[in-house]
């Protein structure tokens, strides 16, 4: 279970919690040496004078009784003359609390006569009580400061943490190239873990600045030998002489060319600004790109033997990037017809997702949790991709804010779902 308390919080209830114990623990120990103290001051020593008291009186010997000691004589069955609160005592030493005196008492059995030696002790049990009283009151005091120490000891101690933890989170929106202040900690655990911090996001800042000298210099790379194919493309096309099928196939290459380049900036500007990409929304019927996509599909090889359907229970249009969009459904599609050798690859497109379905080998198990992870791949067999297909379809689908889920088909197959809304 998480702990939701704050550092503060945690130091807080720690100087508490140790408060009470050694407090409780002191207040504990100090009430057993007033018991053992008063048992040994009181009961022994009056035990000693009883029995010299006792023995006095037996041999008519007048005594003079100590101020606070009382003396009583009775018949074991005759107690009339005793105080209420002796009669039916039969312990050899008790202590006797009544509502405004406390006593206590010896009592011996010696033939048919019982003796009684009584000592006043509600001076003493006032003290006693004065001195419990202020063991509890310096208890809760002691509670008290342990929580205002507690709490001004926490604000101390986590105050470079905090500082340390807002530099931290400004450094989200700061430029790349400001870095924490390490100089305002002291060398202490908080001032290695400020460095740690610091040297971390160095060679973050560092990393991010060479992906985009390389993004950079990709996007300059690719984009000439695109133009010179396209242009090539057009310039051959342009020729009376072409041959009908020389022609399709170069209206084809220019088609390709054309797409390559806009995806080479659609995944520029995503690597490039990462979820903040501002893409070429358009507005666009899902039917009309997974028709394509299929038509492609089907002029593969392995496509004569399946059966490819489309089945379209509600129209869908979606407001997104049609070239990712693309990128995402051609990614499934080729990841089913690599899976599956006989039988079925169906497409269905609902009002608010698109769900495709193969009767393929399947995902292992053990790799269904981690089928969207890149270099992740399912069929462990016949392996011919790096296993990206599916970790770019959830990408697509994270800068759409969409959600792609699998699931396995019984006997065997999968079950991808892109959901839209």
């Amino acid at each position: 279970m998480n702990n939701k308390q704050s550092l503060k919080q945690r130091i807080t209830v720690a100087f508490f919690l140790l408060t009470f114990v050694l407090c409780g623990s002191f207040a504990v120990v100090i009430y057993f040496i007033i018991h053992e103290l008063e048992s040994k001051l009181f009961y022994d020593h009056l035990q000693q004078d009883a029995e010299w008291i006792i023995k006095a009186h037996q041999q008519g010997i007048p005594l003079e009784l100590p101020s606070g000691i009382t003396f009583y004589q009775t018949n074991k069955d005759e107690q009339k003359q005793l105080p209420d609160y002796l009669k039916n005592l039969s312990e050899s030493h008790t202590e006797v609390i009544l509502k405004d005196s406390a006593y206590h008492v010896i009592v011996q059995n010696q033939e048919n006569l019982k003796y009684y030696l009584v000592q006043d002790q509600s001076q003493f049990e006032q003290i006693e009580l004065i001195l419990a009283r202020g063991i509890i009151l310096a208890f809760i005091i002691a509670l008290a400061i342990s929580l205002w120490l507690g709490t001004a000891t926490a604000r101390h101690v986590i105050k470079p943490v905090i500082r340390l933890a807002n530099q931290v989170k400004r450094l989200e929106n700061a430029p790349s190239q400001e870095q924490l202040n390490t100089d305002s900690f002291s060398d202490d655990e908080v001032g290695q873990l400020a460095t740690t911090f610091k040297n971390h996001t160095q060679r973050l800042h560092q990393f991010i600045q060479r992906e985009r000298l390389f993004t950079g210099d990709v996007s300059h790379e690719l984009r000439t030998p695109l133009m010179i194919i396209s242009g090539s493309c057009e310039l051959l096309l342009n020729q009376a002489q072409l041959e009908p099928k020389t022609a399709q196939r170069l209206a084809r290459i220019q088609r390709a060319t054309q797409e390559m380049s806009n995806l080479v900036n659609t995944f520029l500007k995503l690597s490039r600004e990462g979820n903040h990409a501002k893409l070429a929304l358009e507005t666009f019927a899902a039917q009309t790109i997974i028709n394509e996509e299929l038509r492609e599909l089907r002029k593969k090889p392995k496509a004569n033997k399946l059966t490819i359907e489309l089945k379209t229970e509600m129209p869908l249009q979606l407001h997104a990037e049609p070239h990712l969009f693309r990128i995402a459904m051609r990614n499934l599609l080729q990841n089913a017809l690599h899976h599956t050798q006989t039988g079925h690859i169906i497409v269905r497109i609902q009002n608010n997702a698109i769900e495709i379905e193969d009767s393929g080998s399947g995902i292992p198990l053990e790799v269904q949790t981690s089928i969207f992870q890149r270099h992740v791949q399912g069929d462990e067999v016949n392996v011919h991709g790096q296993g990206l297909g599916l970790s770019i379809v959830e990408r697509i689908c994270q800068h759409h804010h969409w959600s792609i889920h699998f699931k396995p088909v019984t006997p065997h197959g999968s079950h991808f779902t892109l959901r839209v809304i």
